[in-house]
């Protein structure tokens, strides 16, 4: 299995030409763990300070290695735009691991 390490405040993914299509998803669901600190996924259109549509909130988990799923409702989007995951917490701290992302 392959996921994203050592995430630190202000570090972001992002996926070129997601089609969302004429039916908006409601939610977004990622998979994480080795949370050390209260930290947040910020799901952006177009840009790291783009459209906002959802804020995943990622509490705490004092179990180092379970992955977790940590889930959002997200605002109506349509058609292709390109996705930043943007992820926010504690300065030059690592904040999370991060294995897989889904919208429903």
């Amino acid at each position: 299995q392959r996921a994203l390490t050592d995430i630190d405040n202000g570090d972001w993914i992002a996926i070129s030409q997601v089609d969302f299509g004429e039916r908006s998803p409601s939610t977004f669901t990622a998979r994480v763990s080795n949370v050390k600190v209260h930290s947040q996924i910020e799901l952006r259109l177009d840009g790291v300070e783009g459209k906002l549509i959802g804020s995943v909130d990622i509490p705490l988990n004092d179990k180092n290695q379970d992955w977790v799923d940590v889930s959002a409702k997200v605002s109506e989007v349509q058609g292709v735009h390109d996705l930043y995951m943007v992820f926010r917490g504690k300065p030059d701290t690592k904040l999370l691991d991060f294995d897989y992302w889904q919208f429903k």
